[in-house]
């Protein structure tokens, strides 16, 4: 059995840096662990007391600031270092990850700013309105860049409840519920700022507000909410209470940071506070989108907030098209995604989808005597009809083609066809140069993960001959269950829940 990935994530969370760092590299670090992965987090001291989750189910460990100090500490978990180090960190850049490199076999980078140059095998970005070129000269031009909230790192549990989301948004309101949630720590006290502003509009609805026990305005909201029962607090929540509370809420105030992404995702219409520079282009990203207003945390700003309230509340086909744009910006499965790409770069294998010039290519995968064999087809294929039906096939949008590359060559492909209900027929073809190295397996693997990000997937069949014990042993290892044999073939599934596995 194959050791299991080892992944070390560099984050702070702290009252300065608030808990968006911390909240989307656990929502990763999950899904890795879910994929098998070991996980270390490596954080400043006292991240913890602001982010309670952070050690629940994942080995955690204070390091001081530099690269040095989190080489030491992956050396220290692991002998022969990680396979995988992901640094969400503002404070670092290519300086810091090249001290971190004798740690790791592969780096990655979270980043939101775009301001500074890496040393990362891998970039994500899930800001909207960010593009590609913003980060020319400040990665390698090979680096793969995951740009825009189609990468929104999101916890389990506001993809889990974005159906039931959707068809609430849809369904007649009863008492308005406004959701005030400017970060864990209530950065310059906004959301004690913008509960005070609330408690003078006459407007009947109820306000949850989430903040922090530590927070230094939790005393001043507490007194609110005993003088207003409009008003109901609520400590710093874990996800699936936050993703409630999103789920019941009719509007929602907040900043603009990783928060935005589970408003969306949930189709929660958004009165968006500003509170650093580095959330403006994002907020305002959001706001071009129609998914939500924008506005400056001063008086004059905070005043229009109430005023949008009211008009908000009033307007249900306004609160209904912001959703609607919120729910097509964001859809919930940008960490599978993500994690799909770490695993990739860990795995050594990159994937993508195939194009018009592949198609040469594929034509002599599948024509090679020993993938004739293993076909139900096993007669060679002519050049002119197989490019016929290639043409046909890569813009057909129930049939995927995913191209592997290994060591910088294409390798393989994977064809996935949609037979209904969510299930996807599976078929591989590799170069017979490359067969007996494990590759299938892997490119198996990693193009099943592929698509459950991009697509929803229930269940995963295929069917190998009896005799081909490769084929049967790549489909075994991958999750596959193996049926009887019959009429010399056997059929294999893999049954995937509303998450998958990669």
């Amino acid at each position: 059995m194959a050791e299991p990935h080892r992944v070390a994530i560099r984050f702070d969370a702290s009252g300065a840096v608030g808990g968006g760092h911390a909240v989307r590299c656990l929502a990763l670090a999950d899904r890795l662990a879910d994929c098998g992965a070991e996980i270390l987090l490596l954080t400043n001291a006292g991240a913890d007391e602001v982010v309670p989750a952070l050690a629940r189910r994942h080995r955690w460990q204070a390091v001081g600031a530099g690269g040095s100090a989190a080489l030491e500490a992956v050396f220290g978990a692991w002998r022969g270092g990680a396979d995988l180090a992901i640094v969400d960190h503002y404070g670092w850049a290519a300086a810091d990850e090249r001290l971190l490199r004798p740690g790791t076999r592969r780096l990655a980078v979270i980043d939101d700013l775009a301001n500074r140059a890496h040393d990362c095998d891998l970039l994500v970005d899930q800001n909207a309105g960010r593009v590609e070129r913003d980060y020319a000269g400040l990665v390698g031009p090979l680096v793969p860049l995951l740009v825009g909230p189609r990468f929104a790192l999101l916890r389990q549990a506001f993809s889990t409840l974005r159906e039931k989301a959707r068809v609430r948004r849809g369904a007649p309101a009863g008492v308005a519920r406004v959701l005030v949630s400017a970060g864990l720590s209530d950065p310059g006290g906004v959301t004690r700022l913008v509960c005070e502003m609330l408690s003078r509009v006459e407007q009947r609805m109820r306000v949850d507000v989430v903040v922090s026990a530590s927070a230094a305005s939790h005393a001043a909201l507490e007194g609110l909410a005993a003088r207003d029962p409009r008003f109901v607090l609520h400590a710093a929540q874990d996800a699936d209470a936050m993703a409630a509370l999103m789920l019941e809420a009719s509007l929602s105030i907040g900043g603009g940071g990783g928060t935005s992404w589970e408003r969306c995702a949930l189709g929660l219409p958004s009165l968006v506070v500003v509170l650093a520079e580095n959330q403006r282009q994002g907020a305002h990203a959001l706001a071009s989108a129609r998914a939500a207003l924008v506005f400056e945390p001063d008086e004059a700003g905070l005043a229009a907030v109430g005023r949008a309230v009211v008009e908000l509340l009033s307007a249900p086909e306004a609160l209904g098209s912001m959703s609607e744009a919120g729910l097509g910006l964001v859809d919930g499965r940008g960490t599978l995604r993500v994690a799909s790409a770490c695993a990739d770069l860990m795995e050594g294998i990159t994937l993508r989808v195939a194009g018009p010039s592949d198609g040469q290519q594929v034509w002599r995968w599948r024509n090679a005597p020993a993938a004739r064999a293993a076909s139900r087809v096993t007669e060679e294929i002519p050049l002119g009809a197989h490019l016929d039906w290639y043409s046909r096939a890569i813009t057909n949008p129930q049939r995927v083609i995913l191209i592997g590359h290994a060591g910088g060559e294409a390798f393989g492909m994977v064809r996935f066809d949609e037979t209904g209900g969510g299930t996807w027929d599976v078929s591989i073809a590799l170069d017979p140069a490359r067969t007996g190295r494990g590759l299938g397996t892997r490119l198996l693997r990693r193009a099943c993960a592929w698509l459950e990000a991009d697509r929803p997937v229930r269940a995963f069949s295929a069917a190998a001959r009896e005799t081909n014990a490769a084929s049967l042993r790549a489909f075994s290892t991958c999750g596959f269950s193996l049926g009887d044999p019959r009429d010399g073939w056997v059929a294999m599934t893999a049954e995937r829940g509303p998450r998958g596995h990669a």
